[in-house]
């Protein structure tokens, strides 16, 4: 059986320029006009969605990873999955 994964909408890329991480739109059909800058957690998060089956699974990566309290790692990613949501870049 194939294992779901966290859909990241397609028609965004990320692009490095210089130091930073940044989703740009492929298309002008969004609502969104613009580009998201990504800090290191949320470059991390984005480039994990497809590898995640759930915000759970997700979350434990990143404590397996980063050097913070769980609480701070579940509230940051919370809100930062919050946010791909309302800008449909994370696809439930």
């Amino acid at each position: 059986m194939r294992r779901k994964h966290m859909k990241r909408n397609e028609n965004y890329i990320l692009r490095q320029v210089a130091d930073e991480y940044i989703l740009v739109p492929l298309t002008s059909d969004f609502d969104f006009n613009g580009i998201i800058a990504l800090n290191e957690v949320g470059k991390e998060i984005y480039d994990l969605l497809p590898q995640v089956a759930s915000q759970e699974e997700l979350i434990e990566r990143l404590y397996a990873t980063f050097d913070a309290p769980r609480e701070e790692i579940t509230a940051d990613a919370e809100g930062f999955l919050a946010a791909l949501r309302e800008e449909k870049i994370l696809l439930d």
